[in-house]
């Protein structure tokens, strides 16, 4: 569905900044090679009023995570990052209970429920939250929305703090997400979100992470600006590495003072021009040329190399598609669910980590660039070159 208004403010003051022609959805993995996948606009807009970044077109959330093929819990940097965040919750807020909104496999509450939290998680799919459940968490399958509120408030009554960790640009209509989130939430609660910071998207080029599940990408100021407009007050934020660059935003339900880190990060956007139309228009030029050069550099490696990719993440199938490679040979990924599943739009199966030692390609692209440190320090034995294509395109 194509939006001709803002999802946030409502304006229709939107501008197409990047443009890509149809791509598939990054998580749709098909399990036989001969498979078909259906293909959809991916189009960005910038809000001239509200400054938030979003994809024009909509597409059905159970389309996108009724079945899905991200483990958390298989990223070591990601259950390191999750163990960190839990232990900052409890030593920062000392709260009692806590629900999670997309909480996938139950990558945070399980070591928040071994610090003592009571723990509840939501999540869309079902795959995945059996996986939860299998670890005794009270995990339920379902959207969060105020039309579920019903049986929300039922299972979970009021908690003390609300999370959602990556998830938050997933939900088509932020301001009822936002309502719902003020139904369960105490008083003095608070919300805490974290989610990929727009000022990283500008900076590292990462228009591989613009694929369909993340329908709005925010700044400091146009979350803020969300937040305000639903009653909510921004009390704190932390950039992040993860993810290549995130924002942790700690909002409550009350007008209390702000960390210093909240106007300083304001005054930042504003010296950068982050959340300017000229700004973002250069993004996709930007981003253009970095798929133009990724296809012509390719065009000249593949002659007589054999050439893998690293990473089945959104950014691989974001690239893969974008610059048409169909002669990556495999593409290796660590998690079981992925394993044996053929990329979305492209003849490629996605292989264990193992196979890689034995298969001695020339070429790795590393598709999942923002693990690249990791990613060649766990491979000492390869004797190959690794591809990174952003934040610009690197042989090494």
């Amino acid at each position: 569905m194509e939006i001709k208004n803002c999802r946030v403010c409502g304006s229709s003051s939107l501008e197409i900044v990047f443009e890509l022609r149809d791509v598939p959805l990054a998580g749709d993995f098909r399990t036989e090679i001969d498979q078909k996948n259906n293909f959809y606009p991916l189009v960005l807009l910038h809000c001239g009023n509200c400054f938030v970044l979003q994809l024009r077109d909509s597409v059905d959330m159970s389309d996108l995570f009724s079945n899905y093929f991200f483990s958390s819990s298989s990223v070591p940097n990601l259950v390191s990052h999750f163990r960190k965040f839990s232990k900052w919750i409890v030593d920062t807020y000392q709260p009692k209970k806590i629900l999670e909104i997309g909480c996938n496999d139950g990558v945070l509450l399980e070591p928040l429920a071994e610090l003592g939290v009571e723990v509840y998680g939501i999540d869309m799919s079902t795959n995945i939250t059996r996986l939860a459940n299998s670890k005794g968490l009270n995990v339920r399958v379902g959207k969060f929305a105020t039309s579920e509120m019903g049986w929300i408030k039922e299972w979970v009554d009021e908690v003390d703090i609300v999370t959602v960790s990556n998830a938050f640009p997933h939900n088509d209509n932020p301001n009822d997400f936002l309502n719902a989130v003020s139904q369960i939430l105490s008083k003095q609660g608070l919300l805490i979100i974290e989610f990929m910071y727009s000022g990283d998207l500008k900076t590292k080029l990462q228009w591989d992470s613009l694929y369909h599940e993340h329908i709005h990408i925010h700044s400091l100021k146009s979350i803020q600006h969300l937040l305000r407009s639903n009653d909510f007050f921004v009390l704190d934020v932390i950039q992040l590495p993860i993810h290549a660059g995130s924002l942790r935003v700690v909002a409550s339900r009350r007008p209390l003072e702000p960390s210093n880190s909240v106007s300083e990060l304001l005054a930042r956007e504003e010296t950068n021009g982050l959340n300017k139309l000229d700004s973002w228009l250069d993004f996709g030029l930007k981003s253009l040329e970095s798929i133009e050069t990724c296809i012509s550099e390719f065009n000249k490696l593949k002659q007589g190399s054999r050439i893998w990719a690293y990473g089945a993440s959104g950014r691989a199938s974001m690239w893969l598609n974008a610059c048409n490679m169909d002669f990556i040979e495999a593409i290796v990924d660590k998690s079981p669910l992925r394993n044996g599943k053929y990329m979305p739009g492209i003849p490629t199966q996605v292989v264990s980590v193992e196979s890689l030692e034995n298969a001695k390609p020339d070429y790795v692209f590393v598709t999942a660039w923002n693990y690249f440190t990791e990613i060649r320090s766990q491979h000492p034995k390869f004797t190959g070159n690794w591809i990174v294509p952003l934040p610009r395109f690197s042989i090494f």
